[in-house]
């Protein structure tokens, strides 16, 4: 994703709302560098949650808003590939919880 010029978020995962093309979303948002894999560059991910059946094309994204709600945690260099996949499910039970619809 492009990063809006301006754009001011302390580095971490963040439970957001996204709208793609009118659609709303919850996702796990994360802003900053990945330790674990040895990425120090900024980058902007986000896991959408709810997209069970449904088939998102790129010319379904003609518009992305991503709304950041509340931060979960910060950020950290995890020992194994397995713990990040362990704490990115917590993430994502967190995200539901917070985000209820």
């Amino acid at each position: 994703m492009a990063i809006p010029e301006g754009f001011d978020l302390a580095e971490g995962v963040y439970a957001a709302w996204v709208t793609i093309s009118g659609t709303k979303f919850r996702g796990a948002m994360h802003w900053g560098p990945i330790p674990t894999f040895d990425d120090a560059s900024r980058n902007l991910e986000v896991f959408l949650l709810g997209l069970d059946g449904m088939d998102l094309s790129m010319s379904d994204m003609t518009q992305i808003l991503v709304e950041p709600m509340r931060k979960l945690r910060d950020i950290i260099k995890f020992p194994s590939v397995d713990a990040l996949t362990r704490q990115m499910e917590e993430d994502v039970r967190s995200v539901r919880s917070i985000l209820r619809q």
